[in-house]
């Protein structure tokens, strides 16, 4: 019985690091209530950006399928290319794109 009330009364310990870090995050959550709205519409911006940063060359796309073309006549030279066909896909109804 002696063994098992020891251990019921032992306190766990917290590594010091463990301790900063949540010291760190109370500063910071106090300082940043404020800020939090202004934050979360500039990560929204930043991805709407991030995501129209690739513009595929014109030409590029017509030479793809070009090539599919002329390989359905029987000519060979054409490669399925996942990320063009994607980009095809998503910007077909675009006729100043393609």
């Amino acid at each position: 019985m002696g063994a098992k009330s020891k251990s019921a009364h032992k306190k766990k310990k917290i590594s010091k690091h463990v301790l900063m870090a949540r010291e760190g995050q109370a500063k910071t959550t106090e300082a940043t209530t404020t800020d939090t709205k202004d934050d979360a519409n500039n990560e929204v911006v930043k991805r709407k950006q991030k995501k129209n940063r690739h513009i595929k060359d014109p030409s590029e796309a017509a030479t793809y399928l070009q090539e599919w073309k002329d390989s359905k006549k029987g000519k060979s030279g054409w490669k399925f290319n996942k990320n063009t066909q994607s980009w095809l896909i998503r910007h077909m109804y675009e006729a100043d794109k393609i």
